[in-house]
């Protein structure tokens, strides 16, 4: 939205400025080309006081009562957005697998895993006046000699204010955690919470807190 505004002001400020340096060209232009003698100095000076009227017509006052409104609009969208940059955030989350609920291998070979997890965090101190929403989701990351990294989403929700943003929630995994492969086997792995805060005004920022020390069984259930 910040970005429009300005855009919009800009757009403004430089129509503004095109026209009003066009009627000051054209009658710079019509003075030194002579095309008006000292005969037509009362109607010379008439045109100015058109000018000057015209210039405090209603559509004149309208454009600049505009421009000021969208120059303020934009003023408090940057201030909005900057004053993110003062809050510093002390998120705290933990997750309990409470139980695997089974362990196999699918016909096509690829190792699946269900869980009974309890999931607590409070993201309280995400959240300013410039909040609108909070995205969070928990995954389950993991190295493979093929990659280095492979993350799985186990569960994601939506918090849109400050008064949902301490919670404790009992729940098995809402997407499937597959590997393709039979990698899962005795595998180490962390849960990570990430976030991503979607402001009023302004860039989305995001940031994870990550949990180590877990690990699956050695044996298919």
């Amino acid at each position: 939205m910040l970005y429009i505004l300005l855009a919009l002001l800009f757009t403004k400020y430089v129509f503004f400025t095109t026209s009003s340096m066009l009627i000051i060209f054209n009658t710079l232009s019509q003075e030194l080309m002579g095309r008006e003698s000292v005969s037509v100095k009362s109607g010379r000076e008439g045109n100015w006081k058109n000018h000057i009227i015209k210039m405090h017509s209603y559509g004149y006052r309208a454009n600049a009562l505009l421009t000021f409104a969208i120059t303020i609009l934009a003023v408090i969208c940057a201030m909005a957005s900057l004053s993110d940059n003062l809050n510093s955030p002390s998120p705290s989350a933990q997750v309990q697998v409470f139980n695997i609920n089974w362990f196999q291998k699918q016909p096509n070979g690829n190792d699946e895993v269900s869980m009974t997890m309890n999931i607590s965090a409070d993201l309280q101190s995400l959240f300013t006046w410039n909040t609108k929403q909070v995205f969070v989701f928990l995954a389950a990351e993991y190295e493979t000699s093929k990659n280095s990294l492979n993350q799985i989403s186990l569960w994601d929700g939506i918090i849109p204010s400050k008064d949902h943003a301490r919670f404790w929630i009992h729940t098995s995994n809402k997407y499937r955690f597959i590997d393709q492969g039979s990698n899962l086997l005795g595998k180490k792995f962390n849960l990570t919470m990430h976030w991503h805060v979607m402001p009023k005004t302004g860039k989305m920022f995001a940031d994870k807190i990550v949990m180590p020390g877990y690990r699956l069984p050695e044996e298919y259930r």
